[in-house]
């Protein structure tokens, strides 16, 4: 329904593999309403984790994980699983500099959310993934 639901800025990681697909786990997500808690045995390991839906349409877009009992998972606590099917991609978007900078008023940045390649996509995170070999900061400014 084209309603914000996150930023490509809050990107953790583009190695996940939800329900129908690729899905990508957020540091932030905005108008959801999340549902009741339940453990799920995920790829990684238990999880109490809760699903997440669309505040204006309803679907439910992807989860939200409530506690990893794998200390190695962690990370993933306070954090959002979107599957890429829920998402719309914004194709082109402008720019504005700091304060002071030059900026090139005819210039326009593409985002990308990831490859359709199958050779990308990981069924779910773990430490020998070719995802988990950076460190958190890698993936983010």
């Amino acid at each position: 329904c084209r309603t914000h639901l996150t930023s490509h800025d809050d990107i953790i990681s583009k190695c996940f593999h939800g329900r129908q697909g690729r899905a990508y786990l957020f540091d932030n997500c905005v108008n959801v309403v999340r549902h009741g808690e339940e453990d799920r045995i995920l790829l990684t390991g238990r999880h109490r984790v809760c699903d997440i839906s669309c505040i204006h349409c309803r679907t439910v877009i992807g989860w939200t994980y409530i506690k990893a009992y794998n200390r190695d998972q962690r990370y993933k606590e306070g954090k959002f699983i979107i599957e890429k099917i829920n998402l719309f991609l914004e194709q082109e978007y402008d720019i504005q500099g700091p304060a002071m900078e030059r900026s090139d008023r005819f210039r326009k940045r593409t985002m990308s959310w990831g490859t359709e390649n199958s050779d990308d996509v990981i069924d779910e995170y773990t430490s020998n993934s070719k995802c988990a070999r950076g460190s958190r900061t890698d993936n983010r400014r």
